[in-house]
C-alpha cells in the first residue's frame, strides 16, 4: 500500500507526468488525470471511498462553467487553450470538495504521495540538468508541486518518522542545488521558519527535535557548500546564475532581471487596477511568445483578479484568511494535522506573489484543492 501510494506521488501529482506523457511517449500535451485512473481503481479496490460534498461541488462546478462561458465570451484566447488552463481549476475544485468533508485518507497515507512527488520532482530536475548539459537552448528550469514541500516539513511535527524525514530532506537538498528555482528554496526555507514556531508553541520536546534535524541538514549543506558551487558553476553556468548568481544579485541590492519584472508587476497592477473590476475568465497557459501571460505566472494574484475580478478575489483571501485563523486555533490546541494545513496555507499565500504552477499546472492543483480542502475540514 505504501509502495503504491509512493508510485502515485510520483506519476501523478509531479513533473514526471509531463516528462513521461510528452517526452517519452510524445502525446501532445500533459494528462496526469490518465496515470491517475488505475490508482483510483486500486483504492477503490482497497475500500478508501472519498465522499465528495455535493452541495459544495455543484455550487464551485457552476461558478467554473460560468467562468468558462465568460472566457468564451470576452477572452482573447483560443477554445482549446481556455479548456485546457481551465481544467486545472476543475481538478482543484473537485479535491477540495472531497477533503473538506472526508478523513478517510490520512496524514501518514498522504506523506507517501507527498514523498513520491518530491523525489520524482528532483529526478525530473537531474534530467533537465543532464539535457541543458549538451543542450545550450534548453533552458533546464524543473518546476513541481511546490505545496508539496510545506506539507512534508510540517510532517515532522506531527509524525517524528525518521527514516521518511531523511529521504525526503535529501531530496530537497538536491533539488535546491537542480531545479534552478530559487523559489522552490525559498519555500523550503520559509516552510522550515514556519514549522519550527509552531514547534516551539506546541512543545519543547518537539522543538528540541526539530532543532536537532534542522542542525544536521544545515551542517552537511554548509560543509558542501563550496564543493556544490563550484561544481555547478563549472558543469552548469546557466543553472550557476539562475541560483547563485541572481541570488548574490539580489542580496547586494541590486536585482535580476527577473526580480525587477516582479517589482514592475507591482507597479502595473497599482497602475491597472481598475481593469479588474468584473471577471474576465480564464487564460491561457501557452505563452507562445505573449508575453503579457509570463505576469500571471510570476504573480498568480493577478491572474485571480482577472479571473474572479479584484473585489471577489479580496473577498475570498480574506474569508481563507479567517478559516486559517481557526485552524491554527486547532493546531495550537494539538488537534493532529492542523499545523500542516496551517503551515501550507502560509506558503500558499507567499506563493500568491511569486509562482503560479500550483494554480495552473494539472499535476499541482489537486495538492493546492487538497489543502484548502484539509483547512477547512480542520476549522470546524
Amino acid at each position: 500500500m505504501k509502495f503504491i501510494l509512493f508510485l502515485m506521488g510520483m506519476l501523478v501529482f509531479s513533473p514526471f507526468s509531463s516528462l513521461l506523457l510528452i517526452n517519452w511517449l510524445h502525446f501532445p500535451f500533459s494528462m496526469p488525470e490518465l496515470l491517475f485512473i488505475p490508482f483510483f481503481c486500486f483504492l477503490r479496490y482497497k475500500k478508501i471511498i472519498f465522499s465528495i460534498d455535493k452541495i459544495a461541488f455543484v455550487k464551485l462546478f457552476t461558478c467554473w462553467v460560468l467562468l468558462l462561458g465568460i472566457s468564451f465570451l470576452v477572452s482573447e484566447y483560443s477554445y482549446i487553450q481556455l479548456l485546457s488552463s481551465s481544467r486545472s481549476y476543475l481538478y482543484l475544485i473537485l479535491f477540495y470538495s472531497i477533503f473538506k468533508k472526508t478523513d478517510s485518507f490520512t496524514i501518514d497515507e498522504l506523506i507517501y504521495v507527498i514523498l513520491g512527488s518530491i523525489v520524482a520532482w528532483t529526478f525530473c530536475s537531474f534530467y533537465n540538468l543532464q539535457i541543458s548539459k549538451v543542450n545550450d537552448n534548453f533552458l533546464g528550469v524543473s518546476y513541481g508541486a511546490l505545496l508539496t514541500i510545506p506539507l512534508f516539513v510540517s510532517y515532522f511535527l506531527c509524525k517524528r518518522n525518521v527514516s521518511i524525514f531523511f529521504i525526503g530532506s535529501l531530496s530537497l537538498l538536491l533539488l535546491s542545488f537542480t531545479s534552478g528555482l530559487r523559489r522552490q528554496i525559498l519555500v523550503t526555507v520559509l516552510s522550515v521558519f514556519f514549522s519550527l514556531f509552531f514547534s516551539m508553541k506546541k512543545s519543547l520536546k518537539h522543538s528540541v527535535s526539530f532543532f536537532i534535524v534542522l542542525f544536521f541538514f544545515s551542517f552537511v549543506l554548509i560543509y558542501y557548500w563550496d564543493t556544490a558551487e563550484g561544481y555547478i558553476k563549472n558543469e552548469y553556468p546557466l543553472l550557476y546564475y539562475r541560483v547563485f548568481s541572481k541570488t548574490e544579485l539580489f542580496l547586494s541590492g541590486e536585482g535580476s532581471v527577473g526580480d525587477q519584472t516582479r517589482t514592475a508587476n507591482f507597479d502595473y497592477l497599482y497602475h491597472h487596477i481598475g481593469d479588474y473590476c468584473f471577471p474576465k475568465g480564464f487564460v491561457s497557459k501557452q505563452f507562445g511568445g505573449d508575453e503579457k501571460l509570463g505576469i500571471f505566472n510570476d504573480f498568480p494574484l493577478l491572474e485571480l483578479f482577472y479571473l474572479l475580478s479584484f473585489p471577489i478575489t479580496i473577498i475570498l483571501i480574506i474569508y481563507w484568511i479567517f478559516v486559517f485563523y481557526k485552524c491554527t486555533k486547532a493546531a495550537l490546541r494539538g488537534r493532529e494535522g492542523a499545523i500542516m494545513f496551517s503551515i501550507s496555507f502560509l506558503i500558499l499565500m507567499c506563493l500568491l506573489f511569486l509562482e503560479g504552477s500550483f494554480l495552473t499546472h494539472p499535476y499541482a492543483t489537486p495538492i493546492t484543492g487538497y489543502c484548502l480542502g484539509r483547512l477547512y475540514y480542520y476549522s470546524k
